[in-house]
């Protein structure tokens, strides 16, 4: 059964979701299909230093948070997702995050906060197009992502989960 990992989640998917207009079954469904509702959801990105790490230096560089700059020694930190909504580090600080220690991506709050944050800005880019605010979201290399995120929408859809 989908529900039973996000039931803890259920108020501050809500809460954030409302907060940008956004569908909580979609932002359900997002953290279905990155964490399987696992908080503490870690995953490098293979690769991604090796194509991005010069622009995220001069990005880290160009900030004024000195923490930032500290954790940019550690590539694997920059190359990870975090938490239920998997964001990397970057895309939340361009997002609004402030952070001391990476590892604050794990708090649920602040993560689905987040990561609401990072959907809604991709839907408004994209005109409310759903599909495309999916596949900004997973940065666009796999068009199969909006499909299995749109199987979780239906099954929370199913199973009601919002509702009391």
């Amino acid at each position: 059964m989908l529900k039973l990992p996000l039931k803890p989640y259920l108020p501050l998917i809500k809460k954030h979701a409302d907060r940008r207009v956004l569908d909580p079954y979609l932002v359900a469904a997002v953290i279905m299909q990155e964490s399987s509702g696992q908080q503490y959801a870690q995953r490098v990105e293979r690769g991604f230093w090796r194509r991005y790490g010069e622009g995220i230096l001069r990005w880290v560089t160009s900030t004024a948070s000195p923490y930032d700059d500290e954790w940019a020694r550690y590539p694997d930190i920059y190359c990870s997702s975090y938490g239920l909504m998997q964001i990397m580090l970057q895309t939340a600080a361009e997002a609004g995050f402030h952070f001391r220690f990476p590892g604050e991506l794990f708090d649920p709050d602040r993560n689905i906060e987040i990561g609401c944050a990072i959907l809604s800005r991709h839907r408004n880019a994209v005109g409310g197009d759903i599909r495309k605010m999916l596949l900004r979201y997973n940065g666009g290399g796999d068009p199969t992502y909006p499909d299995r995120v749109l199987r979780h929408h239906r099954a929370l859809l199913e199973q009601r989960i919002f509702e009391p």
